[in-house]
């Protein structure tokens, strides 16, 4: 784990997040297309190299899967992400872990 974090550059952290958040928000759901690599480079300011490095990271953590000579698209994954990023937020950052995990546990085998 440290040494990901070494690896990673100041800027590509808050790029990881706000490219996440706006998948968990569901702006970019389960199959689409992402923008193009140059696009993201140009809408976050931020070089070529850190937007591919994010994407990386993404395509490791399953939220999105990379086609050759067609770009990257949302997973599944990332939709069971948006369902509990929901369910967070309805159910209120005060609710006990345990309930939680249940809502969570019970909302997914809908």
């Amino acid at each position: 784990m440290e040494q990901e974090k070494k690896r990673r550059s100041p800027v590509s952290d808050p790029l990881l997040e706000a490219i996440s958040l706006r998948i968990r928000r569901g702006e970019f759901r389960a199959g689409m297309k992402m923008p193009s690599l140059r696009t993201l480079a140009q809408e976050y300011a931020v070089s070529l190299s850190t937007v591919t490095g994010v994407m990386g990271e993404l395509c490791r953590r399953g939220v999105l899967v990379s086609q050759s000579k067609r770009g990257f698209f949302v997973t599944g994954e990332a939709l069971e992400q948006q369902k509990i990023a929901l369910l967070y937020y309805f159910h209120g950052i005060a609710t006990p872990k345990v309930q939680m995990i249940r809502a969570i546990q019970k909302e997914l085998t809908r």
